[in-house]
């Protein structure tokens, strides 16, 4: 555990496995939920850190490793997930010092970038976040969805637990998709876990072409307002138009008992295949935010266009992580990123705005006519427009 300053009636650490009940119990308190403690559960102990006072948890944050697409490349990221403080523990600074503590922990294991999603974007917004991407949940009629699948595309009942070849599909389909995260062991028993949180039965298909898979999706049966059932999509993911096409279509043979699915897939990459697109409607989003925690590490690990070519001068403010605080240069060449200690520090930017530039989820013309981004020229904002350039970042999974 990392060494940071505390007052001298806390003691900072790693969960105890008997104190992952009290810690369930602490979350429950923060957020006002019923969910019941499940032992089982797929985050470690170790990956919570808390803070206790007289022997008692008084506020937590779980740092989940997991990693995310950007550029095409996985880079290694910690997601903040819990963070929660006894109420006679608040405004204290406790969500601060355990914050600093994660990061610390990042910067210690070779973790570059940090995501979560936020309760209040002050609070982490003040520790380094920009805003990085969306998550959404979109309704889509079953009578705008495709009705004929692809003939040479077969569909087979699987385990809703996808095996290698889908995972495959997965990897395939996220490494194009900027934001989404790159799945691993612990990922996918967390999302894994998430999706049997309802207790209802859940259903699962292979698309396959001759003895390829080339695509999966997975779903569960949800209440609905009118008709018997609302299609709640968990995973729907294809390697191209074909199997997407004919996955689609298999969700859309459910009409007889429903008239509508939910799915966290972007629309946008659903587009082609939507009979009438305008019927889709947002039931619920959110956006997540974003944490440069080692400025180029996180430059180097993500990829790059190979046609870009930038060289752009940054002052970067960074209050809670000092080696990122101070002037870097920054050059992009033949796919690859460099963040280097010097230049002129011509643009000035805050850490959190430079998260927002570095995920695209904010061209930086917008950010610059914004204020955010004083010196820089247009030459530059050309270059990091470029640099970034590529669908904008969603995240599917919720953490």
């Amino acid at each position: 555990m990392p060494d940071v300053e505390t007052p001298s009636d806390l003691e900072i650490g790693i969960l105890h496995a008997d104190e992952a009940e009290a810690r369930h119990v602490l979350g429950q308190q923060a957020f006002g939920h019923a969910r019941p403690y499940d032992p089982d559960g797929p985050v470690p102990t170790a990956w919570h850190i808390v803070a206790r006072r007289g022997g008692r948890i008084v506020a937590a944050v779980t740092h989940l490793r997991f990693a995310q697409w950007w550029g095409g490349r996985a880079v290694p990221m910690g997601g903040i997930a819990g963070v929660n403080v006894a109420p006679e523990a608040r405004g204290s600074g406790l969500a601060r010092t355990l914050m600093r503590v994660a990061f610390d922990e990042m910067r210690a294991e070779g973790t570059p970038i940090s995501a979560l999603y936020p309760t209040t974007g002050t609070l982490y917004r003040s520790v380094g976040y920009g805003w990085g991407g969306e998550w959404a949940v979109s309704s889509l009629p079953l009578s705008m969805l495709p009705d004929r699948a692809d003939p040479h595309v077969e569909l087979v009942p699987v385990d809703p637990q996808p095996g290698p070849a889908a995972i495959a599909v997965y990897d395939l389909v996220g490494a194009r998709s900027p934001g989404w995260l790159a799945r691993n062991a612990a990922a996918w028993a967390f999302v894994d876990a998430a999706q049997r949180r309802s207790g209802a039965p859940r259903y699962a298909y292979e698309a396959r072409r001759g003895d390829q898979v080339v695509g999966y999706t997975s779903y569960q049966a949800a209440p609905a307002e009118r008709a018997g059932f609302l299609v709640q999509v968990d995973e729907l993911f294809a390697a191209d138009g074909g199997a997407m096409a004919t996955l689609l279509a298999l969700h859309a043979g459910n009409t007889t008992m429903a008239d509508e699915l939910h799915t966290r897939v972007p629309v946008r990459s659903l587009l082609p295949h939507l009979r009438h697109a305008q019927r889709a409607r947002r039931v619920r989003d959110w956006w997540w935010m974003s944490r440069l925690v080692d400025l180029p590490a996180a430059f180097a690990a993500r990829g790059w266009p190979p046609a870009v070519g930038a060289e752009v001068h940054l002052r970067v403010a960074d209050d809670d992580i000092r080696a990122n605080d101070g002037p870097w240069v920054l050059t992009v060449a033949d796919g690859v990123g460099r963040l280097e200690r010097g230049g002129t520090g011509r643009i000035r930017v805050d850490v959190a705005d430079l998260a927002t530039v570095f995920t695209g989820a904010m061209d930086p013309f917008t950010l610059a006519a914004e204020g955010l981004l004083p010196g820089a020229r247009e030459v530059d904002l050309l270059a990091l427009a470029a640099a970034v350039a590529g669908p904008p970042p969603t995240l599917p999974d919720f953490f």
